[in-house]
């Protein structure tokens, strides 16, 4: 496996806020366009400052986004669905999420040793695009690196911050077009900042 060409996944999750105690909502994209997207039953109630950012919120266990009710399902199965859908991609496949060294890998990882499943496999690595982004930027470009900010700067349509799949796809258009437009190798731009799956295992708690 480790001497394939890797097969990139964008990935993004959603929580309750940065305690993350809360998983909301996973989203993965491939290099190819294949989607993954589920939300969660929440198994406690959402503070109202995460409505007010992703507009989602709770109601007899149910979850809602703007005041429709989600198909969400328990945790434990949307879990499970994601190691099916990661396992056969069939390869070596590296995660890429934004601000994913910090964030969304550690999220995944707690839920998995919480819910006591096995994380799938076949996963490698893990690639941060906002350390790049920062190196390859100058300050004076950007106000900030949020996703919409950059997004706003590439003129990349982005209608629905916050939301997994949305930033999912956002990212991987931010990173494919600013590799192109400066003649980067797609790998290259995202190997710039890399770390091996076994990095944040050997830190969870």
């Amino acid at each position: 496996m480790d001497n394939e060409s890797p097969k990139y996944v964008f990935v993004d999750v959603e929580t309750e806020g940065l305690k993350a105690q809360v998983l909301l909502q996973i989203a993965a994209v491939t290099e190819e366009g294949k989607v993954f997207a589920e939300y969660i039953k929440p198994s406690q109630n959402i503070p109202l400052s995460c409505t007010q950012i992703t507009g989602l919120y709770s109601k007899n266990k149910e979850l809602f986004k703007n005041g429709n009710k989600l198909n969400a399902l328990p945790i434990r199965k949307v879990l499970r669905k994601f190691f099916d859908w990661i396992s056969e991609l069939n390869g070596n496949v590296h995660l890429v999420c934004y601000n994913g060294f910090t964030f969304d890998v550690k999220v995944l990882l707690t839920h998995y040793k919480r819910q006591k499943l096995n994380f799938p496999g076949n996963i490698t690595f893990v690639h941060d695009p906002l350390p790049t982004f920062r190196k390859f930027m100058k300050a004076d470009q950007i106000k900030d690196f949020k996703l919409t900010s950059l997004a706003h700067h590439f003129n990349i349509p982005f209608f629905d911050a916050h939301d997994a799949l949305s930033d999912c796809k956002c990212l991987k258009q931010l990173c494919e077009n600013y590799a192109e437009e400066n003649k980067i190798e797609f790998a290259q731009f995202l190997d710039t900042y890399k770390k091996p799956i076994g990095y944040f295992i050997a830190r969870l708690k």
